[in-house]
């Protein structure tokens, strides 16, 4: 059985993970607040699945254990793990 992303076209999959990193700020910018809300009593670990270029990151208190899955291996959170990390 083939999952869902093997059956989605590569040029999708790179158009999809170009728009999650470049064309998100607009969105991410008007549900920051919220985020922080929904995300500032979570403790332990944390699973993510669909993680994505790793948006939310920001929004986690820094003593929990993150663990992102995601799927579009065209999708890269490097950067945003060393940013994290600077905070």
């Amino acid at each position: 059985m083939e999952s869902a992303t093997q059956l989605t076209p590569g040029w999708y999959q790179r158009f999809f993970a170009w728009l999650m990193a470049h064309g998100n700020a607009k969105y991410e910018s008007e549900i920051s607040d919220r985020q922080r809300e929904l995300f500032s009593d979570l403790h332990g670990n944390v699973l993510e699945i669909g993680s994505g270029t790793g948006a939310n990151l920001r929004y986690y208190p820094s003593d929990i254990h993150w663990t992102g899955i995601e799927p579009n291996t065209y999708i890269i959170c490097i950067p945003i793990f060393s940013k994290k990390q600077k905070e």
